[in-house]
């Protein structure tokens, strides 16, 4: 599977690109309350940049995609139970 696969050519330029890459941006450099989803966001970051490496490298494993997964998971169990900390406040 090459990379190119999953590019699309993106006018930077854009006002779509422009408004949507930056509200991601803003979303991961936001203060979070829990040290552990910050770690978490930063550790799936990590694995989505070096994804790109081994999948032009055709070397991306199960074992990648797992560990991707079980990230996300974690990271959705924090968010849900930061919500509910939220709720249970309010």
């Amino acid at each position: 599977m090459e990379r190119s696969d999953f590019l699309v050519d993106l006018d930077t330029k854009d006002d779509f690109f422009r408004k949507f890459e930056g509200q991601r941006i803003q979303a991961l450099s936001l203060p979070v309350k829990s040290r552990n989803l910050t770690t978490l966001l930063a550790e799936i970051e990590a694995c989505y940049h070096r994804g790109w490496d081994l999948m032009d490298a055709g070397e991306w494993t199960k074992a990648d995609f797992d560990q991707v997964y079980e990230l996300s998971q974690k990271i959705y169990a924090e968010v849900h139970s930061l919500r509910e900390e939220f709720l249970e406040k309010n």
